[in-house]
């Protein structure tokens, strides 16, 4: 779906892609990546990055112009990136970009503004920490990353939040914003040059440096971990490994077995038995995370299989869970079944490039995890390409002991 993509090394530690679909749009998008994120939140100040991010989207004077040029921009951060996303109007596009080059780079916030930004986040924190699949999620990160600063969510805690100053802000501008190094990705139908010229501005002030990240174990050690909440009603009950491994091989063998186990919905084995034939699940899904690398520093996917079911039935639903585990690391799966999940996912990867969004995501999935040019053009081969040998090579790492099973459910009373 693309009639040209170039690449571009603006300056040291800063690249471009342009991307030119095949058809024409009134709209130019784009997206950021900062190498960045949580991972560089020091201790007691969990949630820097992502109050950060939340500071730049709240400057007044900035929403009003927006408006006025219909563009949008929006900031967020993550484990280890941060983005700024945009979509601009070709007919507006110098203005926009200069729009853009204030958002990244006239940062003067005020005192006001960073207290609001601070409400905000604690009120939302405690929305999440209501929410099963957030604490879940959480302290999967600190099962995975024990010794790291990933073992925190990107949103932080409370107290941390309240710890931070407008201080923390200016100096994480300026010490990792403005340092960090940078791929921009642009889908838009218009001269790559003049995108280019654009771009120059955006950039002016970055001065990337070598990023330094954390180093995480390479083993892994199972457990059993019960977490507690009051007034939580049902039971949530999660396994978990990681992927032991980067890239294809590791990745698209592990996608098929979960497509058979959970996340082919209606088809999967674990929606047949736990909902058709027993009852007794409200969901029950699986999934693979990718593993990837960056700078040489490896962080884990991993492959989950995570359910939701009344008290009354966890040890059922754990029984159950758990045997078919065993079931399909002894026997495996069957032909059909792995035919039923290469056809799906062909299926899915032959909707990317279809829109202007489909295509920015592709390229930006390439350069978060650090794959090959135009990898998900290729894909569809890989997928039909894996044996039945390949998963059972993946079956391996599927063994009932190497899986951590988290629970949460509700504090007995006393």
């Amino acid at each position: 779906m693309l009639k040209k993509r170039i690449s571009i090394e603006i300056k040291k530690g800063v690249n471009l892609i342009i991307a030119e679909p095949l058809w024409s749009y009134p709209v130019t998008r784009g997206a950021i990546i900062l190498s960045t994120g949580a991972y560089k939140d020091p201790v007691g100040k969990r949630g820097l990055a992502s109050v950060f991010s939340d500071v730049l989207n709240e400057r007044s004077n900035l929403l009003e112009k927006l408006e006025i040029y219909g563009a949008k921009i929006k900031s967020h951060a993550s484990l280890t990136r941060s983005f700024v996303s945009f979509a601009f109007l070709n007919m507006r596009l110098k203005k926009s970009f200069s729009l853009l080059s204030d958002f990244m780079s006239d940062f003067t916030p005020d005192i006001e503004t960073f207290n609001i930004v601070k409400g905000k986040k604690i009120d939302r924190l405690s929305i999440l920490e209501e929410d099963p699949e957030y604490l879940i999620s959480r302290k999967i990160q600190e099962i995975m990353y024990p010794d790291s600063n990933l073992s925190n969510p990107v949103s932080g805690k409370k107290e941390d939040i309240e710890n931070l100053t407008l201080m923390d802000i200016e100096n994480y501008y300026k010490k990792e914003f403005l340092r960090s190094q940078v791929d921009i990705v642009i889908v838009s139908t218009l001269n790559w040059k003049r995108i280019q010229d654009l771009i120059v501005n955006v950039i002016e002030k970055f001065r990337p440096q070598e990023v330094g990240l954390p180093s995480f174990p390479s083993s892994y050690i199972s457990k059993k971990i019960v977490l507690r909440k009051n007034k939580l009603g049902n039971v949530f009950v999660s396994y978990f490994l990681p992927v032991p491994g980067v890239g294809t091989d590791a990745y698209l063998p592990l996608k098929l077995i979960s497509y058979v186990l959970g996340e082919g919905s209606f088809n999967s084995r674990l929606m047949k038995r736990l909902r058709e034939d027993l009852g007794i699940a409200y969901y029950v899904s699986s999934g693979v995370s990718r593993g990837y690398t960056v700078n040489g520093e490896r962080f884990h996917g991993y492959f989950e299989i995570s359910a939701e079911t009344v008290k009354e039935s966890k040890d059922r639903l754990i029984k159950e869970i758990e045997n078919l585990i065993k079931v399909v690391h002894e026997n495996g799966i069957m032909e059909q079944e792995l035919q039923l999940a290469k056809s799906y996912y062909i299926g899915v990867e032959r909707k990317r490039g279809e829109t202007y969004r489909d295509i920015l995501d592709t390229i930006l999935l390439e350069r978060i995890y650090n794959l090959e040019e135009n990898y998900f053009l290729n894909i569809r081969n890989e997928i039909e390409n894996v044996t039945m040998n390949d998963v059972q090579e993946a079956m391996q790492t599927l063994k009932k002991q190497e899986f951590s099973r988290i629970i949460l459910e509700e504090e007995k009373g006393e």
